[in-house]
């Protein structure tokens, strides 16, 4: 009895919730025949007229026109001393423009000189190769007196601080590597150059850079390096217009507000500049540790032989293979 009330009372929600959905679907969608029998249960559709579908669209789009005027417009409404403001926003734009130009032509000038062309300007710098003889002769006569040593403990059969005949092979080995220690350093850095050289070709879109176009003067289309950050930064067209002698408020600002717009331009400039002044004392400093690495060549090649030195050579061995690879990754995350 309880499975057979609850059954009728689940039936019988059921029936009660459909009727009267069905019943308002029918009346909305069709109306009963006046020419039809009565009783006959026969219904037909009605179709609407033409003109009460044009009413209804004609209001719709009133009250769409309605609810646009009502809309408060986001269109910034331009004031009187907006021009006054615009002028004086252009000229402090125009100062962290010219900020920004100077930071781009050190960061085209530094990849430049300090990569691309890095094993020329170290050829033709003969303090360097100077320098690198004095060490290396120094390290050959540090050498011979390995050899004499070795010499003598053999005749006396005993063994020098632990020394002795073990110590003739990492001394020849020493002797060669010490006199081409140059050659090979300088082909190290010249391959990471390489790689770093065909990256920047890449982002200077395949060709390199002269000296003629490291100094961006109007369109910023073939500038290196710098050319790439400020197009992706979104830059490219803001530094061209408020780097310009006249440069035309009304293309800066669009109608909108000179404040807003001019500090926000001048923080993008200040940004800009602290990211290219920061990369391009990378490069330079860069520059400058493989120079100095370059000269104590010997003294890298020396720690192979001798066991004092191998803490020292350890070091330089590190340092010039980071600093080698810093202008290629760098190179690599602006591609």
């Amino acid at each position: 009895m309880k499975r057979f009330l609850l059954s009728s009372f689940f039936f019988l929600a059921l029936i009660t919730g459909a009727a009267p959905a069905v019943h308002a679907q029918i009346g909305e969608s069709e109306a009963v025949d006046p020419g039809a029998a009565p009783g006959s249960g026969t219904f037909t559709s009605v179709e609407p007229s033409a003109e009460a579908v044009a009413a209804v669209e004609e209001s719709q789009k009133t009250a769409a026109q309605t609810a646009a005027n009502d809309t408060p417009s986001e269109k910034y409404d331009k004031k009187p001393e907006d021009d006054a403001y615009g002028g004086i926003m252009i000229r402090i734009m125009s100062l962290f423009a010219w900020l920004l130009g100077a930071a781009m032509v050190t960061l085209n000038y530094a990849a430049y000189y300090t990569v691309v062309t890095m094993g020329a300007f170290v050829k033709n710098l003969s303090a360097i190769g100077l320098t690198w003889q004095i060490l290396r002769d120094f390290g050959n006569i540090m050498l011979i007196f390995g050899f004499l040593a070795i010499g003598i403990s053999t005749i006396l059969n005993s063994e020098w601080y632990g020394g002795g005949k073990k110590m003739l092979p990492m001394l020849l080995v020493a002797a060669v590597f010490l006199n081409f220690s140059l050659f090979i350093t300088e082909a190290i850095i010249d391959t990471g150059n390489l790689f770093a050289t065909q990256f920047y070709k890449q982002i200077n879109g395949g060709a390199l850079p002269t000296t003629a176009t490291l100094v961006p003067t109007g369109s910023l289309a073939n500038y290196g390096i710098s050319a790439k950050i400020m197009s992706q930064l979104g830059l490219t067209a803001l530094y061209g217009e408020a780097a310009k002698t006249n440069a035309n408020a009304d293309k800066i600002f669009n109608g909108g507000n000179p404040w807003i717009i001019g500090f926000m331009g001048i923080l993008l400039f200040i940004i800009a500049a602290f990211v290219m002044f920061s990369l391009a004392f990378i490069l330079i400093a860069r520059f400058i540790i493989l120079i100095f690495l370059i000269i104590l060549a010997p003294v890298g090649f020396a720690g192979l032989a001798v066991p004092q030195l191998a803490g020292t050579a350890k070091k330089w061995w590190d340092e010039l293979f980071k600093q080698t690879i810093t202008a290629p990754i760098l190179f690599l995350m602006l591609y």
